[in-house]
């Protein structure tokens, strides 16, 4: 790795504790989203092109840590 690009790396993480910062303020937000989808038995993912593998990976994610009805579907254009 060359040094500029080691500089570069360094400098992001040195950014990652304002980052959490800014999570962690989204968290009362994020409390009242999840509310509202709290008793959701199905969720659908959609994906176009590229986004097609992150619909699934997401699906695959809900399904894992939930055990809640997921499914990636791709979008045709």
């Amino acid at each position: 790795m060359s040094q500029p690009e080691c500089l570069h790396y360094l400098k992001q993480l040195s950014e990652i504790p304002q980052a959490i910062e800014k999570t962690l303020e989204l968290a009362g937000q994020t409390r009242r989203i999840a509310a509202r989808f709290v008793e959701t038995n199905n969720w659908l993912y959609l994906g176009a092109d590229w986004q097609y593998p992150i619909a699934l990976e997401g699906a695959l994610k809900l399904k894992e840590i939930s055990y809640i009805h997921a499914r990636a579907c791709r979008r045709r254009r």
